[in-house]
């Protein structure tokens, strides 16, 4: 068959797979939310397996950052450097790496900035919710009986769940983001593959991981946006067209007949600045918000090598390159 059409194919399966593997984590997470509180007692194995599950998502993107990408940018950096006479005393790809965990990190916070700017809110603290100053308001005795301290509470605790909600958006969009652009780099190797055999080698090794990581984040964006069903397939539609835009971008490049020169570099810079988003992502959206619950920190690691040793025998096992 030839190499173009086997493209147009796997970008559709691609597509439909990501999407498929994406909303997996919808009826779980449905089922736990039914079983966290039932005959009047509130059960805490619900949040448990939650927990175990998030960590297991995180251990799939540190697997994926520090098994497959920053291996994948410094191999691509010694070539060019062979090509290029590049000083060799200089950690190119570990540098665009690090402007990846910064700009993301930019870019999550001046959407937040947006945010506050263009939503009034009336409490202190944004968008954090003060459970002490509205015991206190529900507290104050007054002379109409409490109702209208009451009232002032029950809306500060909605203004409050609607800037969580909308913070938990601009966090879902930033995760989508930051993994997307992987997921581009991914479509676009298949992308200027020119034989058709490299073709079908490279999407079985995109495809192998790529479905594990979009159950890792369907999980992440239902979690933040429970009973906004809307947001979460918006979130994985968007993720699931990421690498065949990848693709299309890798045939346009193909057909311009781009320097493999040029293609080493675009190579280095996406995987390196990848593997920095891939960080932020783990550390700062992940393992640093589970660490602040409850549960056990060493379940919390056994189930963050779990994802590490899933992640890490699908790159064992399949071959990747391209």
């Amino acid at each position: 068959m030839d190499p173009v059409q086997l493209k147009i194919i796997f970008l559709a399966v691609m597509f439909i797979l990501t999407v498929f593997f994406g909303l997996l984590p919808l009826p779980l997470l449905r089922f736990l939310d039914s079983k966290l509180s039932t005959d009047g007692r509130r059960k805490t194995w619900p949040g448990l397996v939650l927990c175990c599950l998030t960590c297991v998502s995180a251990g799939v993107f540190f697997g994926t950052c520090f098994l497959h990408l920053f291996p994948e940018s410094r191999e691509a950096f010694e070539d060019l450097q062979k090509e290029r006479s590049w000083p060799s005393n200089l950690p190119i790809s570990e540098a665009i790496a690090c402007l990846g965990f910064f700009a993301t990190f930019l870019l999550e916070e001046i959407a937040v900035w947006i945010l506050k700017k263009n939503t009034p809110t009336s409490t202190s603290e944004w968008p954090v919710a003060n459970n002490h100053e509205l015991n206190a308001v529900t507290n104050r005795p007054s002379d109409d009986g409490g109702k209208r301290d009451i009232q002032l509470a029950v809306e500060d605790n909605t203004q409050e769940h609607g800037d969580a909600g909308r913070l938990a958006f601009v966090h879902s969009l930033t995760l989508v983001a930051a993994i997307s652009f992987h997921s581009i780099l991914e479509g676009l190797a298949i992308g200027i593959q020119t034989k058709a055999a490299d073709v079908i080698t490279l999407f079985i090794a995109v495809i192998s991981h790529k479905c594990l990581i979009a159950i890792s984040i369907g999980l992440q964006v239902a979690k933040e946006n429970r009973g906004r069903k809307w947001v979460i397939i918006l979130c994985i539609v968007l993720f699931a067209a990421a690498s065949p835009l990848g693709i299309g971008i890798g045939v346009g490049i193909d057909n311009a007949k781009l320097e493999s020169g040029d293609q080493g570099v675009l190579f280095l810079v996406f995987t390196a600045l990848s593997a920095g988003t891939f960080m932020y992502i783990t550390f700062f959206e992940i393992l640093n918000r589970e660490l602040a619950n409850p549960y056990p920190n060493s379940v919390k690691l056994a189930t963050l090598v779990l994802g590490f040793l899933l992640i890490g025998t699908i790159i064992a096992l399949v071959p990747h390159e391209g």
